[in-house]
């Protein structure tokens, strides 16, 4: 109880929780703060997010990491703003992996993303048995390479209205950046304008 400090010595760690930073899960309290406090302890490893629903305002990830929760339907990052992003990965994000856990927007509509992958180059990124509700645009990378998705859930809002909302975007014909050896396998997509854009 009270104000503390997490102090991780010489060895190996095989997992780190939030919780050690106050994190609580319990769907009211911002765990921003604990939740990124675990992710920039390691230089490499396994964030595990227990069961519960974690209201925040949006973390940066990086590479050579894994942000794990207790099941899709177990655990849950919220994001409270209208805009920004749940997960931004940093630039030359590698080796980055999303597993058994939710992305929610607590407002709709908004103009954010579940994933931000703005920053390339994104190179050998997974998510697995994920879900990504209620934002503008699910997941978003700009470029990248050596990408899987699989057993997921991507829905944005609107009941597919044209609205610009894209649930899994992969490259931008605009910008003229693309990506390359991806696999999408045994994704569900609803309430998107655009389910599935790539180039």
């Amino acid at each position: 109880k009270g104000p503390g400090k997490v102090l991780i010595g010489p060895g190996k760690v095989s997992e780190i929780f939030p919780q050690w930073w106050g994190a609580k899960g319990d769907g009211r309290h911002d765990d921003t703060a604990a939740i990124q406090s675990a992710i920039d302890s390691i230089s490499s490893g396994v964030v595990t997010l227990p069961p519960g629903v974690y209201i925040n305002t949006g973390m940066t990830v990086k590479g050579y990491f894994t942000l794990r929760g207790s099941g899709r339907g177990a655990t849950s990052l919220k994001l409270t703003p209208k805009k920004g992003a749940c997960l931004t990965l940093p630039l030359d994000c590698s080796i980055f992996a999303i597993e058994d856990l939710s992305l929610d927007a607590d407002v709709r509509p908004n103009t954010a993303f579940g994933v931000d992958g703005t920053n390339e180059y994104v190179a050998y990124f997974s998510m697995r048995r994920f879900r990504v509700v209620g934002f503008k645009t699910g997941i978003y990378i700009a470029a990248g390479m050596s990408m899987t998705f699989d057993d997921g859930y991507i829905s944005c809002y609107g009941m597919g209205a044209r609205n610009g909302t894209v649930g899994l975007k992969l490259g931008d014909k605009i910008l003229d950046k693309g990506c390359t050896t991806v696999t999408v396998k045994d994704i569900y997509f609803t309430n998107a304008e655009t389910c599935f854009y790539n180039r």
